[in-house]
C-alpha cells in the first residue's frame, strides 16, 4: 500500500484489510515521504495488528513504493490496495481460492466505484457503479491486443505471483500508468491473466486522485506504448502496437478543444518521431496561426 499524505482515508483502507475473512496476510504500508499524520495512523494500526508493517521512503511516487514493498514481500502471492480504496471483506478469501483453482500468473476481479461512503461489510450494492470487468482470460498476441486498447485491470483487485512481479517490477520513471506499463510487459513476456466478474473491491473517486482529470493518463500511455514498441524486435508485435497506438492518438486528438492544445498534440507527435502524422498536423498548426492573426485583426477593428 503506497501512501503519500493519505491521512484522510488510510485508516478506512487498512480497516478493510483487517476485516478480511482470510487471515493469512501481511500488509506493507510504504510511506512515500508523507508530511501529514499518515505515519502516526499507520503506526497506530500496526500496534493493533501485528500483520501491518510500516516502511518509509523519501518521496519517489507509487511505482517506487510498490517496488520497495515487493522487495520486502514474503508471501507467494501479492495483492495491491491504494491508501484511499477499499476491499470487501471476502476479497482475499475468494481470490486465493480462485487463484488456486485456475491456471494464471495474475488474477483480477470486478470492482465497485464510489464517491462518498461505501459499506464493505455485508451491505448489498445492487445499484453501485462497476468498472465493467468480464470473466475471461488474456494471454499471447490476442491478450496483448485487448490490453493495448485500454488497461482492463483494476489495480486494487489484483492477485499475482510474487516472483513474477519481482522479475518485471514497476517502471519507477513513470509518474502515472506504471501498472499499465507492467501489465503490457508481462503479456509480452508470456504471462497469463484471468479475470472474474465478481466485485470484490471499491475504488474511490475523488478530485485528489492523481488521474482525476484524465482517468486514462493518456499522454503518459501514448509515450509508454511508443517506447514499448521501440524496445521489441518482433515485427508482428510492432505492427500490432502501431495499430493500437494510432487508436490512442485518435483518442487524444478528440480531447483537444483549442489551438493551444492542438499545438501540444503536434509537439507530442514530433517528440515521438511519428513522421507520417506530422504533415497534416503541421497544416493544422499553420492554420491555427493564420486564424489567430485574422481574429486579432478583426478584434482590433472592433475595438
Amino acid at each position: 500500500m503506497p501512501a503519500f499524505n493519505a491521512s484522510l482515508f488510510i485508516a478506512e483502507s487498512i480497516d478493510s484489510i483487517s476485516a478480511q475473512t482470510y487471515p493469512n496476510w501481511e500488509l506493507l504500508v510504504i510511506d512515500d515521504g508523507s508530511t501529514d499524520a499518515t505515519p502516526d495512523i499507520v503506526h497506530s494500526k500496526a500496534a493493533q495488528d501485528r500483520r501491518v508493517t510500516y516502511l518509509h521512503q523519501e518521496n519517489g511516487r507509487a511505482a517506487k513504493a510498490r517496488n520497495l514493498g515487493l522487495l520486502h514481500a514474503r508471501g507467494e502471492l501479492v495483492a495491491f490496495l491504494d491508501s484511499d480504496d477499499l476491499w470487501l471483506k471476502d476479497k482475499l478469501e475468494i481470490m486465493v481460492r480462485e487463484f488456486r483453482a485456475g491456471d494464471q500468473d495474475l488474477l483480477f476481479s470486478e470492482s465497485y466505484m464510489f464517491e462518498e461512503r461505501f459499506q464493505t461489510n455485508g451491505e448489498k450494492h445492487a445499484n453501485a457503479k462497476r468498472m465493467g470487468v468480464i470473466a475471461r482470460e488474456y494471454s499471447g498476441y490476442d491478450g496483448l491486443s485487448e490490453f493495448l486498447e485500454i488497461n482492463r485491470i483494476p489495480m486494487l483487485t489484483v492477485l499475482c505471483k510474487t516472483n513474477i512481479l519481482k522479475t518485471f517490477q514497476f517502471n519507477e520513471s513513470m509518474a502515472l500508468a506504471a501498472e499499465y506499463d507492467l501489465w503490457l510487459r508481462m503479456l509480452i513476456g508470456g504471462c497469463k491473466f484471468r479475470a472474474i466478474a465478481v466485485p470484490l473491491a471499491a475504488y474511490r473517486l475523488h478530485p485528489c486522485s492523481s488521474t482525476a482529470g484524465d482517468r486514462l493518463a493518456t499522454d503518459t500511455v501514448i509515450a509508454n506504448i511508443y517506447a514499448l514498441r521501440q524496445s521489441i524486435s518482433d515485427q508482428r508485435l510492432r505492427e500490432l502496437i502501431d495499430r493500437k497506438l494510432r487508436g490512442w492518438l485518435r483518442r487524444k486528438l478528440r480531447m483537444v478543444v483549442d489551438w493551444e492544445q492542438l499545438e501540444g498534440f503536434v509537439d507530442m507527435l514530433r517528440e515521438l518521431h511519428l513522421a507520417r502524422h506530422l504533415w497534416i498536423a503541421d497544416v493544422l498548426n499553420r492554420m491555427s496561426h493564420i486564424l489567430f492573426r485574422i481574429g486579432k485583426k478583426v478584434l482590433g477593428k472592433l475595438l
